[in-house]
């Protein structure tokens, strides 16, 4: 209970229950297992398509970190992130995705002619960005890769941008000097301004998928409709995440988005089954975790 105050803010009282304990013990387990993940090569790479709206043509993949947990089975990274901050494990991960995601797109192009033209996103942690030796150890990847510089997509989310754009301006034109792209992930959800959004040199506005799932109503059209417009006005494509519907799809063709990603579209899939999707395979893609 003394914990779960300290978290949640100063000036906080917080009763003691038994399923804190529980919560407690398995966090534990969880931070203590999860040292071993890369050790044992537990980790692994899920690949969500996305492709152009305006054709349906494939356009690349968002790498999703999945932990095959030696008990539990394949876990979400909602099941193990948090822990992994925790325990400060978070840029061993990031970077371990980068390698893994680098290394499958440049495999995928010895096997697959349009590859060469496939963009492969990647999410990156704010605690990573600021370690001086993620920047380094992401340029020796990439030379070790076959792979141009701009087909990686690094994902920071709006959140991470919102308390000071000076240190954030700096990584991002530290990254982009690699030749990397950068998109903002998860916008709409973070109430950035407008001048933070001219400051920082983006490539890519990815659409929260909060604004998709409610376009169905008269507010929520007009919401999404204004966020793809403020995204033009920037000169920025836009990604719309989270499409289930075809009249979804429909209309965020009709409004002006530019690629799409969702369950529509293909769940994430494992690298075997993402490359038959490419292929023109798609019924691998509703049964993937």
């Amino acid at each position: 209970a003394m914990y779960r105050a300290k978290e949640e803010g100063r000036g906080r009282a917080v009763l003691f229950e038994s399923s804190m304990r529980f919560a407690l013990i398995e966090r534990m387990e969880v931070e203590s297992q999860l040292r071993q993940a890369l050790p044992e090569s537990q980790l692994r790479l899920h690949y969500q398509p996305m492709i152009r709206l305006s054709t349906g043509q494939l356009s690349g993949f968002e790498a999703l970190l999945r932990w095959k947990h030696p008990g539990k089975g394949l876990l979400a990274p909602d099941r193990f992130l948090p822990a992994a901050h925790q325990i400060g494990m978070i840029k061993e991960f990031d970077l371990w995705a980068i390698g893994e995601a680098v290394r499958q797109l440049a495999q995928w192009k010895t096997v697959h002619p349009d590859a060469s033209n496939w963009t492969m996103s990647v999410n990156a942690a704010p605690s990573s960005l600021v370690d001086p030796t993620y920047l380094r150890q992401m340029s020796r990847v990439l030379e070790s890769a076959d792979i141009a510089p701009s087909q990686l997509v690094i994902e920071l989310t709006e959140q991470t941008l919102l308390t000071d754009t000076r240190p954030a301006s700096r990584i991002i034109e530290d990254i982009k000097q690699l030749g990397v792209r950068i998109a903002i992930d998860d916008f709409g959800t973070g109430y950035s301004s407008l001048s933070q959004l001219t400051d920082l040199r983006f490539d890519l506005i990815k659409i929260d998928r909060s604004f998709v799932t409610n376009m169905d109503t008269e507010s929520g059209s007009t919401v999404l409709r204004g966020l793809i417009s403020l995204a033009d006005a920037l000169g920025l494509p836009t990604t719309a995440e989270g499409i289930e519907t075809s009249q979804q799809l429909s209309e965020l063709l009709e409004i002006g988005a530019t690629y799409g990603q969702g369950y529509l579209i293909a769940r994430p899939l494992p690298a075997e089954q993402a490359l038959e999707y490419a292929a023109g395979d798609r019924q691998t893609a509703p049964t993937a975790v």
